[in-house]
């Protein structure tokens, strides 16, 4: 009579045995699952996210924020996007392979190594303003809907807008600075110049004075000129470039971009 009771209670312990094998297995997979969680972005909380717990402890209406405050993970440059933009266009822009469809959608997408490590959209409701949007320009208002910001340069003007009972915020790029602008120019003119001399052997200045046909306000005018014997001589390169999207025309009309050496 005691041999069935004895076989009851192996089967039962077996059970249990197997019971906490599975909550043990379970318990790894989801400390693993946490891991991953942390690689692709630290917690479940997005950026944008971060960035509004911040700013609804700020009591001015405008104030500055670093990009690189709010992220956990390591990137290299980020690309801010408006709407209208397509997948294409993100992946011709930024050098990536960027397959996601977008509908009228706003976001950005952090990038290392040339691999997407973190992206989010901005939230809408398609009926109210954005409670939170980053632009790509600092002229709202630019055509151009897209924009690649390095890790040292991703700093922007937040603007907090009482909107009903709650707030909403706008962040829009810092303008770009003259010795900014210059900096790239040299850049610029360096790679792009057939025959070019060592880099130390120019010097690149930016100044508010712009020919009429290229002032409309925005545009400062950079030059590139030789240096010899400790002065600056030869002038070799003339830029009209825009303030707050580092893009313009040289002195024979021919467009050009910046924003590539930042």
């Amino acid at each position: 009579m005691m041999a069935p009771y004895v076989f009851i209670v192996i089967i039962y312990t077996n059970e249990v045995r197997m019971k906490r094998k599975t909550v043990f297995v379970l318990a790894v997979i989801f400390c693993i699952s946490l891991t991953g969680c942390a690689v692709l972005g630290g917690s479940n909380q997005s950026v944008s996210d971060r960035i509004t717990d911040y700013c609804d402890k700020i009591d001015e209406s405008q104030f500055e924020i670093s990009l690189s405050d709010f992220t956990n993970f390591e990137w290299d440059y980020v690309i801010i996007y408006d709407q209208s933009v397509t997948a294409k266009e993100i992946s011709e822009y930024a050098g990536i392979n960027y397959e996601k469809a977008l509908d009228l959608q706003s976001g950005m997408i952090f990038v290392k190594d040339n691999k997407i490590v973190f992206e989010e959209f901005f939230k809408t409701d398609f009926e109210s303003p954005y409670p939170f949007v980053i632009k790509p320009y600092a002229d709202v208002n630019s055509e151009l809907h897209i924009n690649k910001l390095s890790i040292d340069n991703a700093t922007f003007v937040c603007e907090k807008i009482r909107y009903s009972d709650e707030c909403r915020y706008l962040l829009k790029p810092l303008m770009f600075d003259k010795k900014v602008i210059a900096d790239m120019a040299l850049e610029y003119f360096i790679k792009n110049t057939p025959d070019v001399l060592d880099k130390e052997y120019y010097h690149a200045g930016g100044s508010i004075i712009v020919p009429e046909e290229y002032d409309d306000g925005k545009n400062i005018t950079v030059e590139i000129r030789h240096v010899q014997d400790g002065i600056n001589n030869t002038l070799d390169a003339r830029y009209f470039i825009n303030i707050y999207t580092a893009r313009g025309v040289d002195s024979m009309g021919n467009s050009i971009d910046f924003t590539p050496y930042k």
